[in-house]
């Protein structure tokens, strides 16, 4: 959640100050909000992905070069797991999921210290080096949804 401090900041949004649960409801609640104006499904299960095609996704996704790059190579059950979470997810379960992370971890200095996303990176980047983020593996969903059409 720290990280969202930053992002929040270059996103414009630089009255969330150094409070990381209002930078993490800003830039959620931006990018939902700049999502549905674009047409883009809140959830990968309103993208057409099904349960059943989590598998296949994980593999294809980690045979993609762009993931090499991730700072994090993650194990197939882990892109699973992250399939699963994100398929029917909403804007509040997300912000409900970084308040947990931020309780559980404290908002420390030296929490601070470690954030990834100083000022001059972009967005990608820093969520890649968290290890939570794979765009591959969106990219691998938009296959799919092309292929149901």
């Amino acid at each position: 959640p720290e990280l969202f401090i930053d992002i929040a900041h270059a996103m414009g949004f630089t009255e969330v100050e150094q409070d990381s649960a209002k930078a993490v409801t800003v830039v959620l609640k931006a990018i939902a909000d700049l999502n549905k104006k674009l047409g883009i499904p809140p959830n990968i299960k309103e993208l057409g992905a099904k349960v059943e095609d989590f598998e296949k996704l994980a593999e294809n996704a980690m045979k993609d070069a762009c993931g090499l790059t991730n700072p994090h190579q993650p194990t197939k059950p882990e892109v699973v797991e992250l399939f699963r979470e994100a398929y029917e997810q909403t804007f509040d379960s997300l912000v409900a999921q970084c308040e947990e992370i931020r309780g559980s971890r404290g908002d420390s200095q030296e929490l601070r210290a470690q954030r990834v996303g100083a000022h001059g990176r972009n967005v990608r980047s820093a969520l890649e080096a968290r290890g939570r983020v794979s765009f591959p593996m969106l990219s691998e969903l938009r296959a799919v949804q092309r292929l149901r059409r």
